[in-house]
């Protein structure tokens, strides 16, 4: 087999919409960092003497700024076996709209700045780290979406729906047959169906929210931030539900009736054979704390009289009994030392017999308290990822060492010779490290740094870290 490579920029007058119609291969898309339109693709061809020209194979047109890319399907000269290389890459310039559309191959979508909409029927779809509307269809691929900023529809009918770190005004999920997971959710209108998977929603704080949540054979698991009122209303006909809020119901007909605090979200939960959860997430969300600080901030900006004065007073109580809730979920000492000190700078800014004439001063010092604490994660998240590194490298060689080739690896030579060993080991015995580790190890490594990523901005703790990278044998 020979691999080939082809690369080829294209630049257009404008460019406003995309549409990618597939029928190749895994397709890549992400932003490009010019304003041109970069198709980049990796192929093996059966035969040695074979040369192939990539282009023959996709068609490009451009319409007054909309422009199409159809990638056909390739004939036998191409190696298509377990093996193959196959691999597209498309780097797009500034758009208002990427189209998608695909029946068994994947996408994978990263950065992308632009309203997206897609359409498939087998293959699975990957999103990281876009901003702008999505409007997402699917029969049986599954999807999986981290760190989206904007509006989101999903249509799927048998396919898992996992989310991560998503936020906008509207979220609109239909689905027949597959699971929905979504962490870290920021929607201030929320509608969620499905007739025969769980639906487990995690809520971060919104205010004016808006949701409702119906499932027919499912479970609907629904964890909420502690210190944000609602008006829940749990309906099931033949279930349970299962309150470890806290808050006392009332029974209204066929519906439970849970209230608590100002400004309630209202939260509608109905299902005909599951089980209703309810639950709080009882860690610290570093991006909650900022966003409550940055409102403390320009409360502390725009304070004049006394009724501002005792607005920023509750607001720095409410700070403070968050945080006082979240230090039984933290075992690192050195953060629990962060928040103790960020509550005693609290209580000192609400007992300022002043703060009109100190708001400078004040919003400084509230500034100060959300760098502590940032900086205290990091730091407790960089020695974290160290010992985890080292660890992982020591019970690396430990594995080997104590293989059959033990009597060849002298841990005195060194790094570098050891590795050379290694080398000769996987030459005459390439069983010995599983030829598909590398593909394992990608996919663990992206999975290690989300992890740690998390471990960072307060989401887990450094016990769930450890649980979640064992769990992909990155510990």
């Amino acid at each position: 087999m020979k691999t080939t490579y082809f690369e080829k920029a294209y630049s257009f007058d404008e460019a406003n919409r995309l549409k990618i119609v597939n029928n190749m291969g895994p397709v890549s898309v992400s932003q490009s960092e010019t304003d041109q339109l970069i198709i980049v693709a990796n192929f093996g061809v059966k035969s040695d003497e074979e040369e192939q020209d990539f282009e023959d194979y996709f068609k490009l047109v451009n319409k007054s700024g909309d422009i199409t890319i159809d990638l056909d399907e390739l004939d036998d000269s191409f190696d298509r076996g377990k093996m193959s290389v196959l691999k597209i890459e498309i780097m797009i310039p500034k758009l208002s709209k990427l189209k998608l559309e695909g029946e068994n191959y994947p996408f994978s979508v990263n950065g992308v700045e632009a309203d997206i909409e897609m359409v498939m029927e087998n293959g699975p779809a990957v999103f990281s780290n876009c901003t702008g509307k999505m409007h997402l269809e699917s029969e049986n691929g599954p999807i999986k979406i981290h760190n989206l900023k904007g509006d989101l529809k999903v249509v799927m009918e048998n396919g898992p729906l996992s989310t991560d770190g998503l936020s906008g005004d509207s979220l609109k999920i239909e689905s027949e047959n597959g699971a929905i997971k979504m962490r870290s959710s920021a929607f201030r209108e929320v509608e969620v169906r499905n007739e025969n998977g769980v639906i487990y929603y995690e809520s971060l704080p919104v205010e004016d929210a808006r949701m409702n949540f119906e499932n027919e054979n499912g479970v609907i698991s629904l964890i909420l931030p502690e210190m944000w009122g609602f008006e829940i209303t749990a309906e099931s006909e033949m279930g349970v539900i299962k309150n470890k809020l806290g808050v006392p119901y009332e029974k209204q007909d066929d519906s439970y009736i849970l209230k608590t605090g100002e400004n309630p979200a209202i939260i509608k939960i109905k299902t005909e054979n599951g089980v209703i959860k309810l639950a709080y997430d009882r860690h610290l969300n570093l991006d909650y704390l900022r966003s409550k600080l940055d409102q403390l901030k320009v409360a502390l900006a725009g304070a004049k009289g006394l009724e501002d004065r005792e607005d920023i007073r509750k607001l720095v109580e409410n700070l403070i009994t968050y945080l006082n809730k979240g230090l039984d979920a933290i075992p690192e000492e050195k953060i629990k030392e962060a928040i103790q000190q960020a509550i005693a700078k609290l209580k000192e800014l609400a007992e300022s017999p002043n703060l009109a004439d100190a708001k400078e001063k004040l919003s400084i010092r509230v500034e100060a308290i959300g760098v502590d604490l940032q900086n205290a994660y990091q730091e407790f998240s960089k020695s974290f990822q160290e010992k985890v590194n080292a660890e992982s490298i020591k019970g690396f060689k430990d594995k080997i060492m104590g293989s059959g080739f033990a009597h060849v690896v002298d841990p005195e030579l060194g790094d570098k010779i050891t590795e050379k060993v290694f080398k000769t080991i996987r030459k005459v015995a390439p069983g010995v490290f599983d030829l598909r580790a590398a593909e394992k190890e990608n996919i663990a490594e992206q999975s290690r740094l989300k992890i740690l990523e998390m471990l960072e901005s307060g989401k887990i703790t450094a016990e769930d870290a450890e649980r979640l990278l064992k769990a992909i044998g990155k510990e």
